[in-house]
């Protein structure tokens, strides 16, 4: 049994001679094919990159999410500014220091999509934080226009 694993197995480093000072690297020399199921290579979904039309739709959407939150977070800013609320006033200004940049450097990459630009790396927990505070500020503005009918 030794012998027959031996020969399937080629040992992974050669003896060293004294003057050898470059490494080996392996290759495998061949492939399974155990999973039918398996997308051709040519073929993984994970490859695939979106289009340009798809990249713009995103960005926009995104976009569309942070520009109501940076204003909304400005807005309640000046709100609490006026009422003297010290704990808001700090986390809308949390708010601006953190989303501000990001919502300049996404329009501006929209602006220039075009040119072949990568997008700009925002956090999951930044579009999450984004998007509830959209919807948190689309809320009470509608809350606001209804009470003031």
């Amino acid at each position: 049994m030794s012998a027959l694993f031996d020969r399937d197995h080629p040992p992974r480093r050669r003896p060293r001679d004294a003057d050898d000072d470059t490494a080996e690297i392996p290759v495998p020399t061949y492939t399974t094919t155990d999973h039918a199921d398996d997308p051709p290579i040519g073929q993984d979904r994970s490859l695939l990159r979106p289009t340009t039309r798809a990249r713009r739709i995103q960005g926009v959407l995104l976009l569309a999410a942070y520009v109501p939150a940076s204003l909304g977070s400005a807005w309640l800013l000046g709100l609490a500014f006026l009422r003297v609320n010290l704990l808001v006033m700090l986390l809308m200004c949390g708010a601006l220091v953190w989303l501000v940049p990001d919502t300049v450097r996404l329009a501006r990459w929209l602006a220039n999509l075009d040119d072949g630009a990568p997008p700009p790396r925002l956090s999951f927990h930044q579009n999450l934080l984004v998007s509830l505070l959209a919807a948190v500020y689309a809320y009470l503005l509608i809350d606001w226009w209804l009470l003031h009918q």
